[in-house]
């Protein structure tokens, strides 16, 4: 077995400060005590593994330590810490990491040495990474064994964000100001302290201009500002990119805005058409906040909400919520495919298998949409979309709703949406949803929900959480019962753990009345 990074991280700081306590372990990692618990079963059996005398205690009174061999142990964890990629996926991923991030020339001879395997499968992994740079519209260009990524611009930057998402997303949508959390590849390529830095930036400036966004966008503009810093400062262009011009633009305000403070805090000074690429956030953020935008897009709204309703003879179902709602979508994702940024959903295939006829749907207008608008959605955007057909045929009214909930989910609006529909549905006797967050949010705000329900797996949640899938399988939702009874047990207990609440029945003809009026 292995060690994970934060794993080693503990027994390190156990050998160096030992004996130390679980209080100790929560104020350095910024975790709680069960998961230092489940690390350290973790750490002790990978101890069990070794040809060591040493053993990892767990005392009460004189605290948590290692013992015995204490040099081999030392040495052990040392080793461990030096990762390099051993699966094909990863091997990959760090070739064009490589490719993307390293500030040299990639040449074979370097990788085969560096991942310790053979010149063969070296060129077998670059098979699967030229088409893969290929379908994103680059080329990989190979010199006598040189490796050079050509792309334009106007790619560039959106499939970096791509990569990012595509293949390290969870981590990354995991970190915010105070913990950045980077799989093993990335730490071979960014410097950890400075990325913590991006991240404070982006929530400083978000809290500042009272801006919200969805994780694909926070981390996409995390990401991109985190390029742009650690990457490209002072230093020659690894990447092979097609000139473009830099043609002066209008910009919003905000984006004026972040490029300034950018520069004040990091001594970096975008182009213009780094702003111009910033830009295009502020403008999908800023919609998504019903901020007034420099340009006006209600026209093209309405003309996507014609475009839904067509001749379509049952368009008196298309509500004023689903028309609003599908159309801003719509016109949100039509500009986020514009400067080539893709969404990841990673509910596409279940939503096909699930909701067929919803899909089949959202296909046809996506047909009519690029009839209109020459844009072209896949089918990632095409199962977004047919969340929202899916979400007007369960539609609901809404009563009796008792335990407050939270909704945190990581892949947009069209998710969470569909998800709230699916528990008005399904729950809305025994659920009432206060609100819904993405993941970065829950460390930064106050959660007043009874209960957090997510999509994504949750690191210390504010609040009691369940895990379920968008679609509220039965399963789900037995989980989520079970969350409320233990929710409302634990309540339950506090009121009845008072002696004087509590009556012991004395003789067989003693029953529940009796009991009532002996407490009345």
């Amino acid at each position: 077995m292995n060690l994970t990074d934060l794993e080693i991280e503990i027994s390190k700081y156990i050998l160096k400060h030992q004996p130390v306590h679980y209080s100790d372990l929560e104020s350095r990692f910024k975790i709680s005590k069960p998961t230092i618990s489940k690390n350290l079963n973790n750490i002790e059996n990978y101890i069990g593994t070794l040809k060591s005398s040493s053993i990892l205690v767990r005392d009460r009174k004189k605290g948590i330590y290692f013992q015995n061999d204490i040099d081999s142990i030392s040495n052990c964890f040392e080793v461990n810490s030096n990762w390099h990629p051993v699966t094909p996926k990863d091997r990959r991923m760090y070739i064009l990491a490589s490719l993307l991030f390293q500030k040299r020339v990639t040449t074979i001879p370097n990788l085969v040495q560096e991942l310790y395997v053979t010149k063969r499968t070296i060129e077998s992994d670059l098979v699967w990474i030229r088409s893969f740079i290929a379908d994103n519209n680059g080329k990989l260009i190979n010199n006598s064994g040189s490796l050079k990524l050509s792309m334009s611009k106007d790619y560039l930057y959106a499939f970096m964000i791509y990569v990012f998402h595509d293949y390290w997303g969870d981590n990354i949508n995991q970190s915010d100001n105070k913990n950045v959390i980077f799989p093993p590849i990335l730490k071979h390529f960014f410097n950890e302290s400075e990325a913590e830095r991006v991240f404070r930036f982006v929530d400083e400036f978000m809290s500042r201009n009272s801006l919200k966004t969805t994780e694909y966008e926070y981390t996409s503009l995390v990401i991109y500002l985190l390029i742009q810093y650690t990457l490209f400062s002072n230093t020659n262009e690894i990447v092979s990119m097609q000139n473009e011009s830099d043609d002066l633009e209008s910009f919003e305000s905000e984006t004026y805005a972040l490029s300034n403070s950018f520069k004040n805090q990091f001594n970096y000074t975008f182009t213009n058409e780094q702003n111009n690429f910033l830009n295009n956030f502020m403008i999908l953020i800023k919609s998504e906040n019903d901020r007034k935008l420099i340009f006006d897009n209600t026209s093209e709204v309405n003309k996507i909400k014609q475009i839904i309703i067509g001749h379509d003879q049952k368009a008196n179902i298309y509500d004023s919520k689903f028309l609003e709602g599908l159309s801003k979508h719509i016109s949100l994702s039509m500009k986020r495919i514009r400067f080539g940024m893709k969404v990841i959903n990673p509910y596409t295939y279940n939503f096909k298998k699930s909701y067929p006829i919803s899909f089949e749907e959202a296909l046809k207008l996506s047909e009519k949409i690029k009839q209109n608008f020459g844009i072209t959605f896949n089918d990632d955007e095409i199962a977004l979309i047919g969340m929202y057909y899916a979400s007007l045929s369960d539609r609901k009214g809404v009563v009796n709703r008792k335990t407050t909930v939270t909704i945190v989910c990581n892949t947009g609006i069209g998710t969470s949406r569909f998800l709230e529909e699916k528990i008005l549905q399904e729950m809305d006797d025994v659920l009432k949803i206060d609100s819904i967050k993405v993941t970065h949010e829950l460390s930064s705000g106050k959660i007043n929900s009874d209960i957090i329900i997510s999509t994504v797996p949750l690191s210390n949640p504010p609040k009691p959480y369940v895990l379920v899938s968008p679609f509220l399988t039965k399963k789900d939702r037995r989980k989520i019962f079970s969350l409320i009874d233990n929710h409302k047990s634990k309540h339950l207990l506090k009121e009845l753990i008072d002696p004087r609440l509590i009556v012991f029945a004395e003789s067989d003809d003693e029953d529940y009345k009796s009991a009532l009026l002996n407490l009345v």
